[in-house]
Formats: structure tokens, sequence, C-alpha cells
């Protein structure tokens, strides 16, 4: 098994026009798309290799939670190649409203007279993770924005693919869904990069119906957040990781087998048994609860003047520490839900226990 960064030094070589495109290279510019591509374009458009100075000066930072994981490696090695670094980059977005809150950016990086629509997924920023969020109670800014940034770049003609990782692969879900049928018939693929579905509360699911017939979904052996509001994708594959545990969520880790993604049978058992205890605790609570507990939880960050979660990793008012202790004045249902997840826990585990079962 080998890296994304070795799949784009064996086929780099190659043009899309004499490789079609494949799902490793879908998951090569949803890497991609976590880098602020702003400072490489002119007048709104460039192309990938235009890139090359801005990632050495740092100005083409990474947008991403947890560290760089590869991801600069990944970049780098697609701008020297021929067959990342000649792809035109347009219709650039990169919107963050914290009092909205929205977070939104999504780029296409184009080939032919088509190309791939990418949509990020959520960066540092407290605004970010409170959207994230809020998928479990309401349609969210950032979702409708797809749905707008979709429909518009495959208005001006051609064909697409579009996808995205994490909360990305939500956006790509949601747009694809809601797209009028005549931008619909020029999508070819969808791909779904460990990202959560949408909440059956919220919206009519049905339409994943639609988006099923061309869709690929991937999620790591240990998947948590792809195992959200879970999607009825046909065609959903298990990647290998390099990571372990949750860091497997990293696009950055994924392997390749000889260019295809590498595969695997099964998820992790750990990974089922902790995504059984977040639903059956998610499905315990009421729209409003969840709605309660999101401003709550992040209202106590936004109290202490944080604006992104490497604020909230140190001391004083903004760290987490200090988010904690202002929760002991959160609203009575935000404190009965935080002391029921022990409790489903305890619940999943003693059903584990009962039926033999590994936990």
């Amino acid at each position: 098994m080998q890296s994304l960064t070795e799949y784009i030094r064996w086929l780099g070589r190659f043009s899309f026009d004499e490789l079609p495109m494949g799902d490793a290279d879908a998951m090569v510019m949803c890497v991609m798309s976590y880098f602020d591509l702003a400072p490489a374009l002119r007048d709104g458009t460039g192309l990938v290799s235009d890139c090359a100075p801005c990632l050495e000066n740092g100005s083409a930072t990474l947008q991403i939670t947890g560290g760089d994981m590869g991801n600069s490696e990944i970049f780098r090695a697609a701008i020297a190649s021929k067959r990342f670094g000649a792809l035109r980059i347009t219709d650039y977005a990169d919107i963050l409203e914290p009092d909205t809150p929205m977070q939104f950016s999504a780029v296409t990086f184009r080939w032919g007279d088509g190309g791939f629509i990418a949509f990020r997924g959520t960066d540092e920023t407290v605004a970010g993770w409170k959207e994230d969020f809020m998928i479990a109670f309401t349609e969210t800014k950032a979702q409708r924005a797809a749905l707008e940034y979709a429909a518009r770049v495959i208005a001006g003609g051609g064909r697409y693919s579009m996808g995205g990782h994490s909360k990305g692969g939500n956006l790509a879900l949601y747009a694809a869904g809601m797209l009028p049928e005549e931008a619909w018939a020029r999508v070819d693929r969808v791909f779904l990069l460990d990202g959560p579905g949408l909440c059956p509360e919220v919206m009519d699911v049905s339409v994943v119906g639609r988006v099923n017939e061309k869709a690929t979904r991937f999620i790591p052996e240990f998947s948590v957040v792809g195992k959200l509001f879970e999607p009825a994708v046909t065609d959903t594959r298990i990647v290998r990781s390099s990571a372990s545990g949750l860091l497997q969520h990293s696009l950055a880790t994924w392997q390749v087998e000889y260019g295809p993604p590498a595969l695997a049978e099964e998820n992790d058992r750990r990974s089922l048994v902790l995504m059984e205890v977040l639903n059956r605790w998610i499905a315990d609570m009421s729209q409003e609860d969840r709605r309660l507990l999101t401003e709550d939880l992040f209202g106590t960050l936004e109290a202490g003047g944080a604006v992104t979660l490497s604020d909230a990793a140190g001391s004083g008012p903004l760290s987490f520490e200090a988010a904690l202790l202002r929760m002991f004045h959160a609203s009575e249902t935000t404190k009965k839900i935080m002391r029921d997840l022990p409790a489903q826990a305890m619940a999943v585990l003693r059903r584990q226990l009962t039926h033999g079962e590994d936990a």
C-alpha cells in the first residue's frame, strides 16, 4: 500500500485527457481544496502549478483542523506533476461569517470542457465547527451556498464531477441532491469522502436516492464522521489508512494500491461501538435539545473570545478549560444531555457484554 503522494508520483505524468479521472484523483483534489488558493490567483483564475511559490512562502495556508499530517506533501507533489499542475483553478470561494454562523469554501479544478467541483471540509474556526453541529437540527447557510455554487458553475457549460471530504462531503451530498434536473444531468460522479449524511428530521433524505446512482462513498476503517446520519449509498467502500483511530479521518493518511484506493473488508469494531453510543445519544435528543446544546457549547467558547480552535487550545479565558467552567452556567437541558452521554455508553457496553460481542 502506498500514499496519495506516491500515487501522484506514479501517474502524475499523465494528463486527465490521457488518463481519465479516477477515485484517487478526487481525493487529491479534495486535499488541494483545503489550502487557501487566493494568493495564487490573478483575476480569479490560475493554474495549480502557480501555487508553488505561495506554498513555499507560506501564503497558501492549510485551512484544516488537526495539523498537516502530510497534506502539504500531497499538494507539493500535485503542483509539480503534469496531471494536476496543469489544472485551471476557477470559481474559488472562501466565506466566513462568524455571527451567522457560516464557513464555506469551494473551488473548481478544470480540464477540457468541464472539471471537478471540490467543497472544503471544516477549517479550525469555531464558526465552522458550530455549523457542523447545526446540521442535526437545521439546514445551514453553507449547505445552501453549496447548492448555489454548484448550480452556477454547471450553468456555465460542460460536464462535472463533484465531491468533498468531511463537512465537504455533506455539502456535496446536499448540493447533488437538490440540483435542478437540467444541472444534475451534467454531473457524472459524486464523491463523498467520510462526510456525514443528511439529518432525517431536518430534510427529506429521499434525495439521497437520486444521488445514489452517481455516488461513490469512501470511509476509513475507523469511521466516525462518515457514520453520522449515514447516507444509503450503494457504492460505499472502506479505504485503508496509515493512521489509527480517529486520525484515519485525515485524507492524507488514506492509502492506494497500484493506483486505486486500497480497500478493507469491514470497519473497525471499536468505531462501530463508538458510533452506536453517539447515535443513541443523538436520537434521544429533540431538535430543540440539539439546538440548545449547540448554542450552549459554542456560546461558552465565543464568550471567551475564541475565534479558532487554536485559540481555545491555550490557557486563560479563551481556553477549553475556561469554556468547561462556563458550562456550569449552561441550561438545565444541556446539563442533562451531557450527563446522558456516559449512561448511553454504559448501556451499549452492557449490551455488548450480554451478547458476548467484542467491544
